[in-house]
């Protein structure tokens, strides 16, 4: 039996997930126009800046209803590649990776990207002066594990218990979906990711079945 906190997750991904099918098509006519208004205005920085809003929309809503399938579409990984393109999507930020060079897990590439890029974001909305994350990928007992710390002031002890569940945020005003989401992700990978407490820095890890 689920508790009200799971049920609550997962009401907000099927809700999610729903409006996202809904809306789908009607970004994909945007990303259209956008395009070919760029195409007859392609100095135009206002028009460049409406594609490259289209394009992040249409890639969000794409991977929201890849997480509605994505039994079906695992494949082998390298999850170096991963955090590298994870690693593209966020600006300001200067990252220390320790990576193994062939460490494979099973997964969607797209929604294991987008779990960690939630989590580097995340670092930027608390930092306190210039930002610096150390992502470090290991393996053993047949998984996979990847450590994300950053040089941040931490998260404050009364979200701690809380830190992935809907409307927990780690800033005034925000809505709380981004580490709930990151959270579906891992679980849709038969996976975990937990905040590992008592740390001065924020400190996330991630566990997948190893490929």
């Amino acid at each position: 039996m689920m508790g009200n906190d799971d049920a609550l997750l997962h009401r907000l991904g099927t809700l999610t997930l729903s409006f996202a099918h809904e809306l789908r098509n009607d970004v994909l006519a945007l990303r259209m126009t956008a395009f070919a208004l760029s195409a007859q205005q392609p100095d135009d920085p206002s028009v460049q800046a409406v594609v490259r809003t289209s394009e992040r929309m249409f890639a969000t809503l794409e991977d929201l209803v890849a997480l509605a399938r994505v039994e079906t579409a695992m494949e082998h990984v390298n999850l170096g590649a991963v955090v590298k393109s994870a690693q593209s999507d966020v600006a300001g930020v200067t990252f220390h990776n320790t990576l193994p060079a062939n460490l494979f897990v099973l997964g969607h590439a797209r929604l294991l990207s987008r779990a960690l890029s939630v989590l580097y974001k995340n670092s930027i909305t608390v930092a306190e002066g210039s930002v610096e994350v150390h992502t470090i990928a290991a393996h053993g007992n047949g998984s996979a594990q990847i450590d994300v710390i950053d040089n941040g002031p931490g998260i404050a002890s009364e979200l701690e218990h809380h830190i992935f569940e809907p409307r927990a945020s780690t800033r005034p005003g925000g809505m709380g979906v981004g580490l709930a989401l990151a959270r579906l992700i891992c679980e849709a990978h038969k996976g975990s990711i937990v905040l590992i407490s008592g740390k001065p820095h924020a400190h996330f890890r991630i566990e997948w079945p190893a490929g």
